[in-house]
């Protein structure tokens, strides 16, 4: 039992991080795809003005609720698994 706790100890976070960078790379992936799609259906109009960044400050502040939940629930459940 003690030898799992280890073993977890490992894949966790080295699970997390490994989720996080397949998720933005098939995220990347499958924009770029669709990107080329249209420009090849001849559809795809490039933004003009990529500085207007609408509720940057929201999509932040929601990103990073995310985080510290996901944190707070990964210690509830490392609390009650031991």
């Amino acid at each position: 039992m003690e030898s799992l706790k280890h073993v977890l100890g490992v894949l966790v976070p080295f699970g997390f991080f490994a989720a996080v960078v397949l998720s933005l790379y098939f995220y990347f992936k499958a924009t770029s795809q669709i990107r080329l799609s249209l420009i090849e259906k001849g559809l795809y109009n490039a933004p003009k003005n990529k500085s207007s960044k609408k509720y940057a400050s929201l999509k932040i502040g929601i990103f990073l609720i995310g985080i510290s939940l996901g944190i707070f629930m990964g210690y509830l459940l490392g609390n009650i698994t031991s």
